[in-house]
């Protein structure tokens, strides 16, 4: 059990990283038509995709895409309530 939540871990680890570098690349116009930016976006933009229509009609005057970084703070949550489970798991309750 604790191999899967560490394994889940890791990802969600890289998930921020590469939603961190597809953020940074969204701002260079030449790498957008590169194979790697492409395949960045296959794996980064079905996150950000359902968060950005949560937030559109919130957020139509504002230029910026605040996605990333509401996708990184989910990922953060996530974190925390799976090491919640995994010390849960390692030290049970005792009444």
């Amino acid at each position: 059990m604790f191999q899967l939540i560490g394994l889940i871990l890791w990802a969600l680890d890289i998930l921020q990283i590469l939603i961190v570098v597809q953020a940074i690349l969204s701002w260079i116009p030449s790498a957008r038509g590169h194979p790697a930016a492409r395949l960045l976006d296959s794996i980064v933009e079905p996150i950000l995709r359902p968060i950005r229509e949560v937030l559109r009609p919130y957020m139509r005057n504002v230029p910026v895409d605040i996605s990333p970084m509401v996708a990184i703070f989910l990922i953060w949550i996530a974190q925390a309530v799976l090491r919640s489970v995994a010390l849960s798991i390692a030290r049970p309750m005792v009444f």
